[in-house]
């Protein structure tokens, strides 16, 4: 081997590249009936459950692949996103489903998608988010979370937003937030930079059982 190819094999396993489950590339992969357990010992909504070092852990990390399903697993107790959802050298991953599934007691984010189109999130139960539940944030100007489903979901309880929508970029358009059920409030940020906008975004038929109250007077800020 090369000192390059040795160096690459070293890196494989360092903090930020040791997913659980890691689809990158590819076309038509099905995961099904799976069960992750991760290693947190303190996932969840706790103040300690958000390490820095380990964030990029995820159950499932999903980076430029085609036509993924992920239906009927279950995942717990892990360090970075239940599902990461991203890009890689320039191409978006596309025509993502997830069904199905239980996910429960995370470090960061619920789901997250900084690259994606045509992503459906369809009933499942997610719970004990340490930050946001759904975060669609595009890391570049160049990718984008666009054609996003979020429908028919159980949702638990979270430390930050229900749906955290900043980031950079205009590229997030035609989101649809319908017929979800949620055990914590429903407090939803998109925050676009002066100059782009984003849309449309769809949010009708949702159910919090949560009341809201926050210095900043607002449940949901759309700007």
């Amino acid at each position: 081997q090369s000192r390059e190819a040795r160096q690459a094999h070293l890196n494989r396993w360092d903090n930020r590249a040791r997913s659980h489950w890691s689809i990158i590339g590819g076309e038509r992969i099905t995961l099904k009936g799976i069960v992750i357990h991760g290693a947190h010992p303190d996932a969840g909504i706790h103040e300690s459950a958000y390490v820095v070092d380990l964030e990029a852990q995820h159950g499932i990390n999903i980076l430029a692949a085609t036509d993924v399903t992920i239906e009927d697993c279950q995942i717990y107790d892990v360090y970075g996103d239940f599902v990461y959802i991203g890009g890689r050298a320039g191409k978006r991953a596309e025509n993502i489903r997830i069904t199905g599934c239980r996910m429960e007691r995370t470090g960061r984010q619920g789901i997250a998608i900084t690259s994606g189109q045509h992503v459906l999130i369809d009933n499942n139960y997610i719970g004990d988010v340490r930050r946001s539940l759904f975060d669609l944030e595009p890391n570049f100007e160049t990718s984008g979370t666009e054609y996003i489903t979020i429908t028919n979901n159980h949702l638990g309880p979270k430390r930050l937003s229900w749906l955290a929508n900043q980031g950079v970029g205009s590229n997030v358009r035609h989101i649809v937030i319908e017929n979800n059920f949620s055990e914590s409030t429903m407090d939803i940020s998109i925050l676009t930079k002066p100059g782009d906008r984003r849309g449309p975004i769809r949010i009708v038929n949702n159910v919090s059982t949560r009341s809201y109250g926050s210095l900043a007077g607002r449940l949901m800020e759309i700007r």
